[in-house]
C-alpha cells in the first residue's frame, strides 16, 4: 500500500496460494470494511467522521495505471484494443 495523493491510496492484494497447492481456496476481502477500518485507525477512531465518509474503490490493471473498466470492450473502454477477457 502507498499514498497516491491527498485522500487516495493504492492497495495491491496478492493471493499467495496457487493452483499448485493441493488445498488452495479462493479468499474474499471486504474492501469497504477494510477501508473504513483503515480510515478510523488513521483518524484516532473518531466515529463522527464516518457519517460523511465516501469511499470509492476502482479496480485497476496489474500495473495500477489503467482502471479495469477502460480495458473492457463491452463497456466502451478507451484502452480496449483487444477482446481479452478481463474478469
Amino acid at each position: 500500500m502507498y499514498a497516491k495523493g491527498r485522500n487516495e491510496i493504492s492497495l495491491r492484494l496478492a493471493n499467495l496460494e496457487d493452483h499448485f497447492d493441493k488445498s488452495a481456496e479462493t479468499q474474499t476481502v471486504d474492501l469497504n470494511a477494510w477501508a473504513r477500518e483503515y480510515f478510523l485507525e488513521a483518524n484516532n477512531h473518531n466515529l463522527t467522521l464516518l457519517k460523511d465518509l465516501k469511499i470509492e474503490i476502482i479496480e485497476m490493471n496489474l500495473g495500477g495505471s489503467i482502471p479495469k473498466d477502460d480495458l473492457k470492450s463491452d463497456k466502451g473502454g478507451k484502452h480496449a484494443l483487444t477482446k481479452w477477457k478481463t474478469d
